[in-house]
């Protein structure tokens, strides 16, 4: 009988396993990483300024989930808004240098308080969305800015919508 063409010659090594390349050198799963941002926030009646943070874990190089937290301060206003989000990395580049670029998408769910001076508080249920980049300084800082869109269906403060750019964003990986 004669031998499949396919099946390996006696003595021979079997071809290594072809294996993606990691755009990191700590690969293992899943991350822990912390994260603070500041930025500007603004709806049809306010304007304000931001900072946020947030504590996503890593499952893979693309997804990640965490809490998320935002403080919107005005002259009259305090806004709290805090998430739980997903966020999807898209990895788009070849190159080493420009594989450190990861733009992404994410989005949330969770609760939003508005106090106005004068008025009492009022929280109500938040939808949140956005886009943003982040550049790898090294495997575990990065620094980015994103915007997002946050709906907030009955909250007055901010007339349903506020639109908020992060425009210093830092993050560190353990």
């Amino acid at each position: 009988q004669a031998q499949s063409k396919t099946a390996p010659k006696a003595g021979a090594s079997p071809a290594p396993a072809s294996s993606p390349a990691s755009s990191s050198s700590s690969s293992s799963f899943p991350r822990f990483s912390v994260g603070a941002n500041m930025g500007a926030a603004t709806s049809p009646n306010i304007g304000t300024f931001d900072l946020g943070f947030e504590a996503p874990i890593e499952f893979n190089n693309n997804w990640a989930v965490g809490p998320w937290m935002q403080i919107g301060m005005a002259d009259d206003l305090t806004l709290l808004l805090v998430s739980l989000n997903t966020r999807y990395s898209f990895d788009l580049f070849e190159s080493t240098k420009a594989r450190k670029l990861r733009p992404y998408l994410q989005g949330g769910l969770g609760l939003a308080y508005a106090k106005p001076d004068a008025v009492d508080g009022e929280t109500d249920f938040l939808i949140n969305m956005g886009i943003g980049a982040e550049y790898a300084v090294s495997d575990h800082f990065f620094v980015g800015s994103d915007v997002m869109i946050n709906t907030i269906p009955t909250t007055s403060a901010a007339n349903g919508v506020l639109f908020s750019w992060q425009f210093a964003r830092l993050r560190y990986r353990f």
